[in-house]
């Protein structure tokens, strides 16, 4: 008996939180310029396909982040390793409730970047160097928005420090910056040990704020 194939993508659809942010933690699927929801391929994303195994946020969920803008203003970007122990890595699932700063502060919350850090995406690194990590790591955590239907999460991105004149301006969410960290588990020497490749977007419009 013949196998039956079909051309269908896998299905978008769980149970998170309604426009909500927090640390989405799943397993990579795959990833596309189109979205998994369908649609057509806008050139502004790259869309990854997360899957929590199990417990109560349990499915298949679509991620966004940004690498382009259609707003006449630069997508801009920067990588940065932090290293863990074994236990590191944290839970599958969502998590609300998260605070994450790009500017410095006095907790874990903050990043500690800059503007100066930041440099522009030239073609399709941004796409090509999640599409590569998101391919070999153990685990991706994705903080943002969750969508208004609860089957994926966007706003990956800065969401502080707009251009008061920006139309956007009156999104600006305190402490609630996106992110997409990519996690890594090795063993050296018989030692277990991890770590997390952190990207981090921005538009050339918004400053980082410090606290």
């Amino acid at each position: 008996m013949s196998r039956h194939f079909s051309g269908n993508r896998p299905t978008v659809g769980g149970s998170l939180p309604h426009d909500k942010f927090g640390r989405l933690v799943g397993q990579f699927e795959f990833s596309s310029h189109i979205p998994l929801r369908g649609g057509h391929d806008t050139g502004r994303h790259i869309y990854l396909s997360l899957k929590i195994p199990d417990g109560p946020s349990a499915g298949v969920y679509e991620c966004a982040v940004n690498i382009r803008s259609d707003e006449d203003t630069n997508v801009q970007f920067i990588q940065r390793n932090e290293n863990l122990d074994a236990a590191g890595l944290p839970d599958f699932g969502f998590t609300p409730g998260v605070k994450l700063a790009y500017g410095s502060g006095n907790s874990d919350e903050f990043m500690g970047l800059a503007d100066g850090d930041f440099k522009d995406i030239v073609n399709d690194d941004l796409y090509n160097r999640i599409s590569d990590l998101a391919q070999n790591c153990d685990r991706v955590a994705v903080y943002g928005v969750t969508y208004s239907g609860g089957d994926g999460i966007h706003d990956t991105h800065m969401n502080s420090g707009t251009d008061p004149a920006d139309q956007h301006a009156s999104q600006d969410r305190d402490r609630e910056d996106g992110a997409v960290a990519f996690y890594f588990e090795i063993e050296s020497g018989g030692e277990k040990k991890a770590f997390a490749n952190w990207v981090f977007v921005k538009f050339e419009s918004q400053h980082v704020v410090d606290f």
